[in-house]
């Protein structure tokens, strides 16, 4: 403890730590097991198979993120031969993503390695099995009402009434 508050008032900086490592972690497992998709393209890749053909505006919908994202992770897709893009032929300026044979080929090995990776998450040890569950939630709460909605700025605690989530 660094001052008159417990180290979780830095839940942000834990999540993104775990989310480096894994990260990293997932990429070491990613090239042993062959795959080419960037760990970070991994639901991008999934969302174009579910939606094939689909335009960056129909990905970034269902992924639940800004169009700007999926345009960044395009370009590298497409560099590793995993997607191709076409014109839509209604609207020319309008780019429809597919994906390749290898882009499909590396999706079965995802697929494949999907559920291991699942189960090796469930024996991370106690407390650990449902940290999906718990992230999930902390953003679901923290979306439906915000810090600045949780903290009274007045008195340096929780507003009144306020649920511990």
């Amino acid at each position: 403890m660094t001052g008159p508050w417990t180290d979780r008032v830095f839940l942000g900086r834990l999540a993104e730590t775990l989310g480096n490592l894994i990260e990293s972690q997932s990429a070491d497992l990613f090239d042993r097991a062959g795959l080419a998709v960037p760990v970070k393209s991994c639901s991008l890749m999934l969302a174009i198979r579910a939606l094939e053909p689909a335009a960056a505006v129909d990905l970034a919908r269902h992924l639940d993120c800004s169009h700007q994202l999926v345009l960044q992770k395009i370009p590298k897709l497409l560099q590793l031969g995993l997607v191709d893009q076409q014109p839509c032929r209604q609207d020319r300026r309008r780019k429809l993503f597919r994906l390749t044979d290898e882009g499909r080929r590396n999706l079965v090995i995802a697929d494949a390695l999907f559920p291991a990776i699942e189960r090796a998450y469930d024996g991370l040890g106690a407390g650990a099995a449902d940290i999906y569950g718990a992230v999930e939630a902390a953003l679901a709460a923290l979306q439906a009402r915000p810090l600045v909605e949780r903290v009274d700025l007045r008195g340096s605690g929780p507003v009144a009434g306020s649920p511990s989530v």
